[in-house]
């Protein structure tokens, strides 16, 4: 993706609070809620061992990961 889309990808998942996957250059993942920090160049990530900051420079792919709701019958 590009650094346009990963900003695109990010901001929509913090505006829907979506849950996403993030791919860094150094090939680990990680998983969980996004938020920017003040001047937008790092990214906490919310896992579920704890909060994690991501230099946004870092950031090679943005996955989001969409909830649907079943309506029961």
């Amino acid at each position: 993706m590009t650094e346009r889309e990963n900003r695109i990808a990010i901001n929509t998942a913090i505006e829907r609070s979506d849950r996403v996957t993030i791919l860094l250059q150094d090939g680990s993942r990680a998983h969980g809620l996004l938020k920017w920090d003040d001047k937008k160049s790092r990214l906490t990530i919310l896992t579920n061992e704890g909060p994690a900051w991501v230099p946004f420079d870092e950031v090679v792919h943005v996955t989001r990961i969409i909830a649907f709701k079943v309506k029961s019958a």
